[in-house]
Parts: structure tokens; C-alpha cells; sequence
């Protein structure tokens, strides 16, 4: 439930494509060539988490020129601090997968760097154009506005947003920056003190904090305390004397599944619903019980309506698949993954299920390919791993 802050879900879409060495991978290409990109992507990585940005980009040098090499190198120019490199590369992943929505999302990174402001609002309306309430596109636009002063473009941004993620501390703190900014501090005090009730030592909001909210607001601290320690009966406790509310029943329906109580926390998170109809998070929520319950005509369901609303929901999609696949609806799943896969390329999760779908479809070979794409991705998947026959 507590987002973190804009500026580290900005830093989040970071590619790091950790690859191995010693795979013994079946591909297309010879083996030999498959280890050597492994090779150079893995000591691109290593020299990545040193810090070392310059090594990270000359590792890459012997990599043949691909949409996951430009996103990479997009990546590692802009934390570099070479903007001008990053936007360079990432323009190049763009016009080799040019319905790629996690390209474009990369290269609002060093445009927001740069304060290239009527570039930050071309590229985000680029994806709004496809997936209309994008969370990132929205956020990091509205955050754009913001510091142009259109506030009042930057507050329709957000309330079309937030009405969808009614507790987003990220969306809440724009939202009360915003209205602060046009000198409107009566209507932006209780959004900070929203965003104190969902992270209590959230920095931005911290100096508004309202004496009169301080009990609810360590109600709701020991809550998070208790779900820390995993002691989600005493998280639960903790809120228990609460008067009913939307917070309430959205955190009273985590808390239930992260216990293991799905009938219980579906209910919480349908009178969060039932409270607040346009809610996106809740609908998303509520979807965690009832896959874990084994639910998946339910599951069918409540995933259908937040793509009534949005139908590129990332979450929403990819758990519809999950649902359908486990129903052997396969050929739905696989019409579902493959519209995603191809705005988010080097998606796991994404290449992961769709791996899985292909198998249960007996495309074995298209099953192959993707897997060992998700172990060029991520090493030590486990599902495809064993899909492969690698220990």
C-alpha cells in the first residue's frame, strides 16, 4: 500500500539484463556466439552495480546492435549523466520496436534530466495514446507540468489518475504540490496528511502534519510496524477500531491475504470497491485472493472490469492470462500476451507466462525461444529453468 516516492519509481526502469555464462542454452544462433553476448552482458552488469558506468557501456562493445542492447545502453548513459547518449540509444530501441511503451517510458528518464519539458509531454502523450492512464506516463507528465506552473494541466493529469489509485502516495504528494503551488494550502492540507496516513515518515508531507490526525495516523503506523514483523494479527489489530473507510477495507483486504484469510480479503476489498467504484487498485487488489483461493472464474471477472476501464492494465492483463491459461483457455492467453509483449519487450513476468502458454498450446519450439529469452533476462528463473531442463 505505501508507494515510494516519485523520484525512485522514476529511477525504476532500469533494464539490467544479468545474463550467465554457462547456460548450455538450445538457441538458434551457434553456441558459441550465444555464450560470447552472455559473457558481455554479464560483465556489463557487474560493472553496473560498481558504479562503473563507463565499463558497464564498453562491456556491451561486441554485443550485435539490438532493441535490448539500445534499451540498456539507454539506461547505463543516463545514469552515466550523458543524456544526449541515453536519448540517442533509447531513440534506437524506439525505431527497432516501435510499439515499445517501456522504451518510451526510459527515454522521459534523461528528457526529465535534461528539463526538456515540450519533449517529456510529445513522449508521454505518445503512450497515453495507447494506454490512456499509464501510471508512469501520467506521473512523470503531470510532474512536467508542474514545473512549467501548468499546474491546473498537471491537476487534470492526476485526478484522472488518482480516482484509480486513490491511496498512491506518489500521485497524492504531486496532487498537493500542485494546489500548494497555485496557493491553495486548505485543500492541499489533507492530502498531505493522506500521505502521512499511508507513510508516516514521508518527508514532503511530514512538516503539515495535522495534530488532530495523530492518532489515526499511529493507529495506521503501528499497523505497518506489525505487517513488518509479519504479524499480520496484530497489523489487523492494530486498525481494528477504525471506522469503516476505503484505506480501511483496501488495507484490511491485504492484510487478510498476505494471512492466508482469501474469502476474508475478498470481501474487504469489494466493500473497498463498493466505497469507491472507480477505484483500479482495489479491483487489482482483490485479485491476489482470488488466484492464490484458485478463483479464476472470479479472477476472469474482476480482471475484465479494470480493462473495461483500461484495457492495456498491465496487472489486470498478465493476471487474466495467468487465469485463463490455469482454465486452459490458451488461445485467449496467448492473444493477451503477445498485444503486451510487445510494449514491454524484456518483460520476465510477461515472457514467462507466455513461454508457459506456448507449451500448454504444444508449441514446443516458440516455447524454447522464449524461455531461454527469459533466462538471457533473468538467470535464475526457476520456471524456465525447468521448462529447459536446467538444473
Amino acid at each position: 500500500m505505501r508507494k515510494q516516492r516519485w523520484l525512485l519509481v522514476l529511477a525504476g526502469l532500469g533494464i539490467l539484463c544479468v545474463l550467465t555464462l554457462c547456460m548450455g542454452l538450445s538457441v538458434s544462433r551457434a553456441e558459441g556466439d550465444d555464450e560470447r553476448e552472455r559473457a558481455c552482458f554479464l560483465a556489463s552488469y557487474q560493472q553496473e552495480l560498481a558504479k562503473n558506468y563507463d565499463g558497464a557501456i564498453t562491456s556491451l562493445a561486441g554485443v550485435p546492435d539490438s532493441y535490448l542492447a539500445q534499451l540498456r545502453l539507454g539506461w547505463l548513459h543516463y545514469m552515466k549523466g550523458n543524456y544526449a547518449s541515453a536519448l540517442t540509444a533509447y531513440a534506437s530501441a524506439i525505431k527497432k520496436c516501435p510499439d515499445s511503451i517501456e522504451a518510451r517510458l526510459g527515454d522521459l528518464l534523461p528528457l526529465l534530466a535534461k528539463e526538456d519539458h515540450p519533449a517529456v509531454e510529445k513522449v508521454a502523450q505518445q503512450i497515453l495514446g495507447v494506454d490512456s492512464v499509464n501510471y508512469l506516463a501520467s506521473l512523470r507528465l503531470a510532474y512536467s507540468l508542474r514545473l512549467q506552473k501548468k499546474n491546473d494541466q498537471a491537476l487534470e493529469v492526476l485526478d484522472r489518475m488518482v480516482k484509480r489509485y486513490p491511496t498512491d502516495t506518489s500521485l497524492r504528494i504531486e496532487q498537493a504540490l500542485n494546489y500548494t503551488a497555485k496557493g491553495q494550502r486548505e485543500t492541499a492540507l489533507p492530502l498531505y496528511n493522506g500521505v502521512l496516513l499511508l507513510d508516516p515518515y514521508n518527508a514532503t508531507a511530514k512538516p503539515y502534519a495535522d495534530a488532530a490526525g495523530k492518532a489515526v495516523r499511529e493507529n495506521f503506523s503501528k499497523s505497518y510496524t506489525c505487517e513488518g514483523a509479519k504479524d499480520y494479527t496484530g497489523a489487523l489489530a492494530a486498525i481494528a477500531n477504525m471506522p469503516k473507510s476505503y484505506l480501511v477495507e483496501l488495507r484490511r483486504g491485504w492484510l487478510c491475504y498476505l494471512k492466508g484469510e482469501y474469502p476474508e480479503a475478498v470481501t474487504h476489498y469489494r466493500a473497498a470497491i463498493d466505497t469507491m467504484p472507480t477505484s483500479t487498485e482495489a479491483k487489482l487488489g482483490s485479485l491476489l485472493p482470488m488466484l492464490a483461493a484458485q478463483d479464476y472464474t472470479e479472477t476472469v471477472v474482476m480482471a475484465r472490469k479494470v480493462l473495461a476501464d483500461d484495457k492495456e492494465n498491465y496487472l489486470a492483463n498478465l493476471r487474466l492470462a495467468y487465469a485463463l491459461r490455469l482454465q486452459k483457455e490458451t488461445k485467449q492467453a496467448a492473444a493477451i500476451l503477445e498485444r503486451l509483449v510487445q510494449h514491454y519487450p524484456t518483460d520476465v513476468s510477461l515472457l514467462t507466462e507466455q513461454g508457459l502458454v506456448a507449451q500448454a498450446n504444444e508449441d514446443h519450439d516458440a516455447a524454447v525461444q522464449i524461455f531461454n529469452k527469459v533466462l538471457m533476462l533473468d538467470p535464475t528463473n526457476e520456471t524456465a529453468k525447468a521448462q529447459l531442463g536446467i538444473k
